[in-house]
């Protein structure tokens, strides 16, 4: 018959004011162990073993770890809690730009249009004239245009008639002109070409590309 040792759990036989067990509760304790030690023989002599030869003890389970316990208690002594500012800023790590956002501002990049050229040309050839002469770009009446182009020639400044009088683009005047190989075309009062570069007309004074008159207009 397997035989029981037994080992009360600590505080076990008293009550909390210290007094003994009562007889029900050991004669109960007794009863439980008698059923349980025929369950148990019963199922070791199924498996061919000696219930004699096993020795059943039963003692109090071992104390707990008080690791977590005294964690706990330090970081509750030094007024810590999970949402304490000091751990989550600790926890979070550096910060750093997402890749979703850096893709983002690259497409934005990639897909903004390229700067005009033409755009950038004229803004660099009107901001060379002077202030006097740039003050015809933003004159939209082509009559109050032409008098003060007019005026400003009779004062000594040169004036190109198709770009600052007929509000021509810069651009595109000053490409055309290189096409057709001038290297150089006459201011307002001044006389017009007479013929095209390469172009020869009896009677008619020749476009020389080498001596442009004093006062004309560098292309």
């Amino acid at each position: 018959m397997i035989q029981f040792n037994s080992n009360p759990l600590a505080g076990a036989g008293t009550s909390g004011s210290g007094s003994t067990p009562s007889k029900t509760a050991d004669f109960s304790l007794d009863s439980f162990e008698s059923e349980l030690s025929k369950a148990i023989s019963q199922t070791l002599e199924k498996f061919g073993i000696n219930p004699d030869s096993v020795n059943v003890s039963i003692g109090s389970a071992a104390p707990a770890q008080k690791s977590s316990a005294k964690t706990t208690a330090t970081a509750k002594d030094a007024g810590l809690t999970p949402f304490d500012p000091a751990i989550t800023k600790s926890l979070a790590g550096p910060k750093t730009t997402s890749s979703a956002s850096s893709a983002a501002d690259t497409t934005a990049a990639a897909s903004a249009p390229p700067p005009d050229p033409a755009q950038a040309f004229n803004d660099a050839y009107w901001a060379k004239q002077p202030a006097a002469v740039q003050a015809l770009r933003y004159v939209a009446d082509p009559d109050q245009r032409s008098q003060m182009a007019g005026q400003l020639a009779s004062e000594g400044y040169t004036i190109d008639v198709p770009i600052m009088v007929w509000n021509w683009d810069a651009y595109n005047v000053t490409n055309l002109r290189h096409s057709y190989g001038y290297t150089w075309v006459p201011s307002a009062l001044q006389n017009s070409v007479q013929c095209a570069p390469g172009i020869q007309m009896p009677g008619l004074e020749a476009y020389d590309a080498n001596k442009p008159p004093a006062g004309s207009i560098t292309v």
